[in-house]
Order: C-alpha cells, then structure tokens, then sequence
C-alpha cells in the first residue's frame, strides 16, 4: 500500500506539472512569432495578445487545481469506459479466462463488476492462499537464479539486494524465465521520461516553423524512448513482498500451485487490486455499492 500511495503522489505532481508547461510553452511559441518574426506581426499580434489572456488563465486555473487535488478525488465514478475496458483484458489475463461480450452492460456497481466476473469464471473452488503460494513462486525463482540462500528470503527483502544493479536486466530475466512469465519490474528513469515528454511537446510546437525539424526530432525521440526502455534498469518496486503482490493480481491463475483452480473467496479483492493499480483509487471506495461512472 504504501507503494501504491507514493505512485498516486507522484502521479499528482506529474500532471500537476504537465498541466502548467504546456500552456507555458504555448504562450512561449506566440511570444516567439510576435517577437522575432516580425514579417508575421501584421497578424500575430492580436494572437498573441488572445494567446497570453487564455494561457495566463490556463496557469492559473492549472495551479489552483493542483493545489486542490488530493488522493480522494481518485473514485470509481472518474474511471472512462474505454479505461474501464483495458482494465477488463488485465482481468482475463489474470484469471486466464475470456469475458463473454457486453456481459457488463447491466453492471452498475463495483459489486456487479466483481458478480459478474465470478459467474464467468468457471474452475475448481479452492479454499488456499493465492499471494502465499505467489511468494514461494517467487522465492524459489530467485534461489534458482539469484544465488540467494532460500532463508534469506523474505517478504521485506529488497529488491535492489537481489538484483543490483550490474548485470540488472540479466538476472531479471533469468528471474523471469525461472518464473515462467514475464512481469514488468524495470522502467526508465523519471527525470528521463519527463525530459522524453517535454522534448516531444516542444517537437510538436517547432512544426509551425517547420515541419521537416519536427519529422526529425519525432523519429529522434522515439528512438530515444524505445533505447531508455529496452536499457532501463530502473527498479519500479521495492520489496518482495511488493512483487508478490503484483504478480498475485497480474497473473492469478498462472501462480496457484494446483492449475485450474481458484479460491473464489479472493476473487473480490484480486479485482480490488487491479482497480487500484490502474486507477489509483483507493480501497474504501471500492465498495459493492460504488456506483460507476457511466452507468
């Protein structure tokens, strides 16, 4: 939880600062024409004029909702259908099952979501622990490739212990493979990923001058973002318990120790998890009743 707390935090100051650079760079690319263009004055003027009352408006209405946003904000109610569809493929991932089609029309709670899915989830009841059998999964695929001592091995263990950070990507795979799927540990940096972005806005904006430079700086930066996250070796969990748990909710079906089985008394929470991973909602407002936002 705590990891899933720091990620909505840091996710609040990302759009926090997004929201207030944009319009910046906007009104940074109207000041440019005004100024130092001058055979375009003779209409850029009053466009930047325009530009600088709505930008200026912009920042601050930016900057008063970061203020006012919190955690809370983050309900069921926000989540969009498209959203609410992408979460849905996770969900069969997980369960290793597919949905029947606009089998969720009729779901008009986080009850009938979670009804809905256990009728279509038709395997053998088991009352056993799915995450204990997730962390025994993930202890021994770190015996077997980690050269760590199965005793050592516990839930508060740091990843960055196991894995350090020579030869990073290697070991986790070899993790991976010893494991039997993939699941996603590593990321880029964020001063990185926050540079890739901006560089890609201003790109977007240079092609009011000239669009042959921002083909270029395009092609550039997407070459950029696919070399950061083939190389990244930037851990995005901390303990083993954490990936325990994200594995637990990602791949249900593929940790349970007997294949084909389920304990339908973790189907409610499992699809709890996933919510919060991909929502950031928390949950207490995953309650049977919370409604949802489109229906």
């Amino acid at each position: 939880m705590q990891a899933i707390s720091f990620g909505r935090k840091k996710l609040n100051v990302l759009n926090c600062i997004a929201a207030i650079i944009v319009p910046c760079v906007a009104l940074l690319y109207s000041w440019t024409i005004n100024e130092l263009l001058p055979m375009r004055r003779s209409w850029s003027f009053v466009t930047t004029d325009y530009w600088g009352l709505i930008v200026g408006f912009r920042i601050f209405l930016s900057w008063e909702q970061c203020k006012m946003t919190t955690l809370k904000d983050f309900n069921l109610d926000n989540i969009d259908p498209e959203d609410f569809g992408d979460t849905l493929l996770k969900l069969e991932k997980s369960f290793g099952t597919k949905f029947a089609d606009n089998s969720f029309k009729i779901a008009k709670t986080f009850g009938d979501i979670c009804n809905i899915i256990e009728s279509q989830i038709n395997i053998a009841d088991k009352d056993d622990c799915t995450t204990q059998q997730a962390f025994y999964k993930v202890r021994k695929a770190i015996v077997l490739t980690q050269n760590w001592a199965e005793r050592n091995i516990e839930p508060q263990t740091k990843l960055e212990a196991i894995f350090p950070r020579t030869k990073r990507r290697q070991n986790v795979k070899l993790f991976q493979q010893a494991l039997g799927f993939s699941v996603d540990i590593l990321s880029m940096k964020t001063w990185l990923a926050l540079t890739i972005a901006a560089s890609f806005i201003v790109s977007l904006i240079a092609f009011f001058f000239s669009w042959q430079y921002t083909v270029a700086d395009l092609t550039f930066f997407t070459l950029v973002t696919w070399a950061a996250n083939k190389f990244s070796k930037e851990l995005n969990l901390s303990t083993v318990r954490d990936l325990t748990e994200k594995i637990s909710r990602e791949h249900y079906s593929l940790v349970r120790r007997q294949s084909g089985t389920m304990n339908r008394n973790e189907i409610a929470k499992t699809i709890q998890d996933v919510f919060i991973a991909d929502h950031l909602i928390e949950r207490k407002h995953l309650t049977k009743d919370a409604s949802l936002g489109w229906s």
